[in-house]
């Protein structure tokens, strides 16, 4: 029969490496998670760079294609004309206002 103080130590030994162990595993996963993390923020500010730029270059298109002097083009090209006088049409009072 083995006395206690031998077994003791071989126990806490197996406990100290398997807990290294889980550390040393522990430590593997935390750094792929934080590695994973940087790419996938990367890839989303990359994303947000070009959204960005894309709504200036659509909010550009759109100020071009909104002024007044594009539109009166295209009123031309589609041959409308301006007004040359302006007619005011009277309009009889409604009948409730006779009374």
């Amino acid at each position: 029969m083995k006395p206690k103080l031998l077994r003791t130590p071989k126990k806490l030994i197996l406990v100290v490496i398997a807990a290294v162990i889980t550390l040393m595993f522990g430590n593997l996963v935390v750094s792929n998670v934080l590695a994973t993390s940087g790419e996938r923020l990367r890839s989303l500010e990359n994303r947000k760079a070009n959204l960005t730029s894309q709504n200036e270059r659509l909010r550009l298109e759109i100020n071009t294609l909104s002024s007044l002097r594009t539109l009166e083009a295209r009123a031309t090209n589609l041959g409308l004309t301006g007004t040359v006088k302006t007619v005011n049409v009277p309009l009889k009072p409604p009948i409730a206002m006779h009374q």
